[in-house]
């Protein structure tokens, strides 16, 4: 079974781009801050799946490819063994991670 990574995905991945403008509007369209945060998180995650099988280009990712993705997150747990499961954030609770856009520096738990 799967254990849920870190996500570090690739730096050099042409998708972090992407990931970085989306999350810029996310912010600069008066989305949550904790909204930019849980996209980029998770954005992390599919990149670094993405990376692990030589994806590196929006183009490159078909309806297979996610279905596939579907799959691997299906059979994904957590530390304690667990599957995973839609977790909407708890007012007070920190979402993982900072997020960085051009504009901003948000920060989880402020």
């Amino acid at each position: 079974m799967a254990r849920l990574p870190s996500p570090e995905p690739a730096a050099r991945n042409p998708m972090r781009t992407y990931q970085r403008e989306f999350c810029e509007w996310t912010v600069t369209r008066g989305l949550s801050p904790n909204t930019a945060r849980l996209r980029q998180w998770t954005l992390d995650l599919f990149i670094a799946w993405c990376d692990e099988r030589g994806l590196g280009h929006p183009g490159e990712i078909t309806r297979p490819i996610l279905q596939r993705y579907q799959r691997h997150l299906y059979l994904m747990r957590t530390a304690k063994g667990k599957p995973l499961a839609l977790c909407l954030p708890i007012k007070g609770k920190p979402l993982p991670g900072p997020v960085q856009t051009a504009s901003t520096l948000v920060t989880s738990g402020t």
